[in-house]
């Protein structure tokens, strides 16, 4: 099978996420899309993302009903910081039968330079990456020629730092979320009253 790795801290997960999801299933062959919720990403370091356990019950609720999505607690076994390579190297421990494509935006992709080992991603994992607006990729180094496809969907508007600050500010976040992702974020208080305990 062909299974697509889709990374994120999830904070909140939200439908473009859901439309990214399927986008890549029903368009670019992916058998499925596995939501890895990031437990320490070395480019968000410190105390501002939600502990881990909300972040990973929202990315399950998130994909509750899709058959073929799931969300993955991988990184939460391995060393910290989270390093998309020892990720995506143990994913082919695991399954080494499956082969694995990263699925990322567009402001992941202009990034990607600046990765721990970005040469050794690209030699294991094909990318395919969805439009972000706002970002522009220069020429794509060697190591990622061949190995990028692109995504033809619209840009994806959304964004979690939105919505979490509509959450605190007590407007709604219907139509953004989940309604059971919505629900998880007011019975724990997430965003409005936002914890202080670790991950």
């Amino acid at each position: 099978m062909t299974i697509g790795l889709f990374g994120g801290t999830f904070d909140p997960p939200h439908l473009g996420h859901l439309e990214v999801s399927r986008c890549a299933q029903l368009s670019y062959g992916l058998n499925e899309v596995w939501w890895v919720c990031a437990y320490r990403p070395p480019h968000k370091p410190g105390s501002g993302l939600t502990p881990y356990r909300h972040r990973l019950a929202m990315t399950k609720l998130a994909v509750r009903g899709h058959p073929r999505l799931a969300a993955s607690d991988i990184e939460s076994a391995l060393p910290q910081p989270s390093y998309t390579i020892a990720t995506l190297s143990a994913f082919q421990w695991r399954f080494p039968a499956h082969e694995f494509v990263l699925v990322m935006g567009q402001d992941s992709l202009a990034q990607f330079g600046r990765w721990h080992q970005p040469q050794a991603i690209a030699d294991q994992a094909r990318l395919l990456v969805y439009p972000r607006r706002g970002w522009v990729v220069q020429a794509l180094p060697h190591y990622l020629q061949g190995r990028v496809r692109w995504m033809e969907v619209s840009p994806i508007a959304m964004e979690s730092a939105s919505i979490r600050a509509l959450a605190e500010a007590n407007r709604s976040i219907a139509g953004y979320v989940r309604p059971s992702v919505a629900a998880y974020i007011e019975t724990q208080g997430l965003y409005g009253s936002h914890s202080s305990e670790s991950g």
